[in-house]
């Protein structure tokens, strides 16, 4: 369909363009190839008579006017995705629907499962693709780069809404061989031993977990011996270590089952960590939206 001589079908693949700044991840987003992408480029910046993205470095950077197009042209696709979802019933025998739910990695790994044992038997032709980040927030879900965010709460955003799936507290993880715990954890000793730290993202300087930033507001400073990209790496650099770490009680007992570890209660109190699950405004009404929903909180309680 054309609309002021514009091929509209090409509108979605400029919402993926300004997105990903690089022809070649448009192109893989849209299922395409990189020569395609790289020719609907060429019939954008004619339309628009524009360069519309510009290379800079490895990279690419949106012109004045791309950069002015990103906000409505996502906010465009996004509302027509959502109107001819709107209403339509959802039969999870014969749906073929293609969702994706971002997590971190540590929820990925112990609810994933859950999600792939019920979904095979309830809804065999739907798709369900998990997209993991060790840092997964609240805007994957503004830029329509997936359908349900699970997440702990300081990385949902309050455009959109969400709900608490479950709260969990947190826990000592050590190697089980680790004989300076032998006796139990004290304060001192919590505070005496080594750690292993988690920074999650690429931001510069030390661990930043929820945790991490409680325990470094108080009097007693740790030693942080070893630092994380993710979660879930953490239990195997506690083994054959004297080392401790502060980690969820949830994904301890999962590394339990197959690592040989200890679990530890903290010689003092920390906050609760709320995990939440989070959906884009206009997709809340969406009975598949709705569905996957009911599987996950399913899925979670189950773990």
């Amino acid at each position: 369909m054309r609309f002021r001589g514009l091929d509209l079908n090409l509108l979605i693949a400029l919402d993926a363009l300004l997105a990903e700044r690089n022809v070649s991840a448009a192109a893989r987003r849209l299922f395409i190839s990189q020569s395609g992408m790289s020719s609907i480029l060429a019939k954008l910046r004619a339309h628009f008579d524009d360069d519309l993205l510009v290379p800079v470095g490895r990279g690419m950077m949106p012109t004045e006017l791309g950069a002015r197009l990103a906000e409505p042209i996502h906010e465009l696709i996004q509302n027509v995705d959502s109107t001819l979802e709107f209403g339509l019933a959802f039969d999870e025998t014969s749906s073929k629907r293609h969702f994706k739910i971002a997590s971190s990695d540590y929820l990925a790994e112990i609810i994933s499962s859950k999600i792939a044992g019920i979904s095979a038997k309830r809804a065999p032709n739907v798709l369900l693709e998990i997209v993991r980040s060790s840092f997964a927030d609240g805007q994957m879900i503004d830029r329509g780069e997936a359908d349900i965010l699970v997440a702990a709460s300081p990385y949902v955003i309050a455009d959109h809404p969400a709900e608490e799936l479950y709260s969990e507290d947190h826990v000592v993880l050590a190697w089980a061989g680790n004989e300076s715990v032998r006796g139990g954890l004290s304060r001192e000793t919590f505070f005496g031993l080594g750690h292993v730290g988690v920074r999650l993202g690429r931001n510069p300087g030390g661990p930043n977990t929820t945790a991490e930033r409680n325990i470094s507001q108080m009097p007693e400073k740790r030693r942080v011996e070893m630092i994380s990209p993710s979660l879930t790496l953490v239990p195997r650099l506690l083994i054959g270590t004297q080392r401790i770490a502060v980690i969820q009680r949830r994904y301890a007992e999962f590394a339990l089952e197959t690592l040989p570890l200890l679990i530890l209660p903290l010689p003092f109190e920390l906050p609760k960590l709320r995990m939440m699950m989070q959906v884009h405004r206009m997709k809340e009404s969406d009975a598949g939206i709705q569905w996957l929903k009911a599987l996950i909180r399913e899925s979670a309680a189950a773990t």
